[in-house]
């Protein structure tokens, strides 16, 4: 069995220590978000722990448009085709100082 629920009133001192944590939390999302005035159109996008997230090239901070959208837009996957190919100008039967690179190509699809 559960324990019940039981409330109280907060002090006075817990209501103010409750604001201001609200105003530092506030006060880091705004640090997050871009200054520029007049952004232009060039965002860098990027995947980290399998969620993607956008940053404005030029201050390298998240749109200012950029809020619980994200969720709706970037909640599902995106269906993407990738191309790895091989570039490779060596030698292959030479295994030592072999070095060949990939170039992964990723680009939006149809779903």
């Amino acid at each position: 069995m559960s324990e019940p629920l039981e409330f109280r009133q907060m002090t006075p001192e817990e209501v103010r220590e409750d604001q201001r944590d609200a105003e530092r939390a506030y006060a880091q999302w705004l640090e997050s978000i871009c200054p520029c005035e007049e952004p232009d159109e060039d965002y860098l996008l990027g995947i980290e722990g399998g969620r993607i997230e956008l940053r404005h090239q030029a201050c390298g901070k998240r749109p200012h448009w950029y809020d619980d959208w994200e969720e709706d837009s970037f909640g599902e996957g995106i269906p993407v085709r990738v191309q790895i190919t091989a570039i490779c100008d060596c030698n292959p039967y030479v295994t030592v100082g072999h070095e060949c690179s990939p170039e992964v190509y990723i680009t939006p699809r149809s779903s």
